[in-house]
């Protein structure tokens, strides 16, 4: 499938860093994406994880599964609002009931200050050296995600540790 390709790919660029890199993935329906920026938003997400882990001896791991989104779900696949605009990001986004796919980055580096969660979706945001980027990755892999009628939502752990969800809308069964 197109994600084990792009797993093969991240694989390769994640180990040449010493950093290990595993992934899980189900058999996932057939969807109607634009590849390439799907693709654009996982790498954004994947830069954001190695540059967090940044050690030899660091897990990258990548999920990937389909399914039935209910109200469990809203702490892990959260709302994100933007309080400059006051609007809701996600009212485009999936909902309750939904069927979709969620693929997931999992790095074991320290986490995101959770006073951190709510900015790191603005362009121009970054806790890192400037020299490290401009801070436009996780703006852009939102956008691409959102385009796609998807969302992405970054959840710290409170022991160390990040989870990328991507979400996509999958066919109904």
């Amino acid at each position: 499938s197109w994600l084990e390709g792009w797993c093969r790919e991240a694989a390769h660029r994640v180990r040449a860093e010493g950093i290990t890199f595993a992934s899980s993935l189900c058999e996932l329906p057939s969807v109607q994406i634009d590849r390439a920026r799907v693709e654009q938003a996982m790498d954004q997400v994947l830069r954001n994880a190695v540059q967090a882990v940044g050690t030899t001896g660091s897990e990258i791991r990548v999920t990937a599964e389909t399914r039935v989104i209910d109200e469990s779900d809203r702490g892990r696949l959260r709302i994100h609002r933007d309080r400059r605009q006051n609007n809701f990001y996600a009212d485009r986004g999936p909902a309750v009931g939904d069927r979709v796919i969620v693929i997931t980055i999992h790095d074991d580096g320290p986490g995101i200050e959770p006073d951190l969660l709510d900015r790191i979706y603005y362009p121009f945001f970054t806790t890192r050296d400037p020299d490290e980027g401009p801070g436009l990755g996780l703006s852009v892999a939102f956008g691409l995600m959102q385009a796609h009628g998807g969302t992405l939502s970054v959840v710290s752990a409170d022991a160390g540790g990040v989870d990328a969800h991507l979400v996509l809308p999958a066919p109904t069964a």
